[in-house]
């Protein structure tokens, strides 16, 4: 189910208009996840307000063995998940190991 999109750039003016859409598109309260782009932060906070219970989902690669820098492997183990809470806002961090 798609409740709002929005084609633009990845900055903080066209996050601000995609959650309005979605706060058109909802009532009630519920819960939102998204991946760590700061200005999600403040629009879904200044936009949705108190109504949702919102996280922000981080990915955190390790290096590869040989050094290089950090890649996403396809057959990667599971990650381990660690939430905690900054503020009202629930960040889950996953890490592979």
């Amino acid at each position: 189910m798609i409740l709002a999109w929005h084609l633009g750039q990845r900055d903080y003016t066209n996050t601000a208009i995609f959650t309005e859409k979605l706060d058109r598109a909802t009532k009630g309260d519920f819960q939102i996840t998204t991946d760590g782009f700061a200005p999600y932060r403040d629009a879904v906070g200044f936009i949705l307000g108190g109504r949702t219970d919102f996280a922000q989902l981080v990915k955190i690669y390790a290096n590869n063995p040989k050094g290089r820098a950090a890649t996403r492997q396809r057959n990667a183990p599971e990650p381990k998940q660690k939430l905690f809470t900054v503020g009202l806002t629930k960040i889950a961090l996953v890490r592979h190991e």
